[in-house]
């Protein structure tokens, strides 16, 4: 049951410079929206939250919304209303949690306020490389694994293109639980549209340094060669998904700003909502040829393929300097996938997701029978 609070008390520690609103003490600010900002907080017992703080001024700015046949303009306080309406009917371990709204019509700040996800995001988009890296604390990925997991400084070099990415092994763990999710959410005839790396949380910070978990990827401005290493080994998948799995990792989808649900049968979309990068052919080429739309489902695996890519190649598929010129890559070309570093069937579980006809993609629940996932 989500808690609703209609009193927001704000205060400021002088000496530590510590804010706190109500019961949770804010900390670092660990992601931001056009019109938010999201908070790690704990509360007296120790309990980790993210907090979405939202501007009451930012509320009436106005957003797009599409429906058949039309667009139209409402304030980002009725989309928030939406999206909280939304979540709100969804239970599933691998989505984000909303544990309480703290809306005071007095003070001057809306709070949203989510289970913790100690992990952060599922990766970070690294600006020098164009790419998505896993990245995270060494201290706060000791604090959780102590000597089961080497937590060290990942020690990628910017200037020479390297970034970390993750294992085959570690990608087998985590995927079948995104797709249960995905696959969940399609099951309520609801759509994300804005499924990444961005948007998806990990329960626990995973360390970049150890073997069993990343490995480094270089080139920069062209595709990644495996930077090899003495200490590398092919880890056990068995074994690591045991320890992964005894620890409690998780990872829950988040942001369903975007997200609509679709009439069935075909839960049909009408816009092109969401992050480009990770956005399918149809969607740009249904704007200038089309007002019936688009299927919703395949929109979304598509996104969870261009996500997978991301996590094994720490690229992402198609690129491009400006919008149109991404637009144009995603509708005209075919991705390429560098030989020598992703087995076969990883591969093929990719090309599954990102075929370009969007009836011939994969669902969740026929991407959750790969035999990449099935045997790892």
């Amino acid at each position: 049951m989500v808690q609703l609070t209609a009193k927001a008390e704000l205060t400021h520690d002088a000496s530590t410079r510590e804010k706190t609103v109500n019961q949770y003490r804010l900390g670092s600010t660990v992601g931001r929206g056009g019109f938010c900002k999201v908070k790690w907080a704990e509360d007296s017992s120790g309990s980790g939250y993210g907090i979405k703080v939202l501007s009451r001024c930012a509320l009436r700015n106005e957003v797009a919304t599409f429906k058949k046949g039309r667009g139209e303009r409402i304030s980002f306080g009725e989309a928030i209303q939406a999206e909280l309406k939304l979540l709100k009917g969804l239970q599933h371990e691998h989505i984000v949690l909303l544990h309480e709204i703290i809306d005071d019509p007095d003070h001057e700040n809306f709070y949203i306020v989510y289970g913790g996800m100690a992990g952060g995001a599922l990766m970070q988009f690294r600006q020098q490389c164009c790419g998505y890296e896993v990245a995270s604390d060494p201290v706060a990925a000791k604090k959780h694994w102590g000597e089961r997991l080497c937590c060290k400084d990942a020690d990628t070099d910017a200037a020479r293109g390297e970034i970390s990415v993750y294992t085959e092994a570690a990608a087998q763990f985590l995927i079948p639980q995104l797709l249960e999710a995905v696959k969940y959410v399609h099951e309520q005839g609801i759509i994300h549209k804005d499924l990444k790396p961005d948007n998806i949380l990990l329960s626990l910070p995973l360390p970049a340094s150890d073997s069993r978990i990343s490995r480094k990827l270089s080139g920069l401005g062209e595709w990644p060669k495996v930077v090899a290493s003495a200490s590398d080994v092919v880890p056990d998948a068995s074994s690591l998904h045991a320890l992964l799995q005894g620890a409690g990792l998780s990872v829950r989808i988040c942001d369903f700003g975007c997200s609509e649900v679709g009439e069935a049968p075909d839960h049909r979309i009408f816009d092109a909502l969401g992050t480009h990068l990770f956005t399918p052919p149809e969607c740009f080429e249904a704007l200038h040829t089309s007002d019936d739309g688009i299927l919703g489902k395949p929109r979304d695996m598509w996104s969870v393929g261009c996500t997978i890519f991301n996590m094994l190649y720490g690229r992402c598929p198609f690129w491009a300097e400006d919008n149109f010129g991404l637009q144009c890559e995603i509708m005209g070309g075919d991705f390429i996938s560098p030989e020598g570093i992703l087995s076969m069937q990883a591969m093929d579980l990719i090309r599954g997701l990102m075929t370009k006809e969007p009836g011939d993609r994969l669902t969740a629940a026929s991407a959750l029978q790969h035999p990449w996932l099935r045997s790892p």
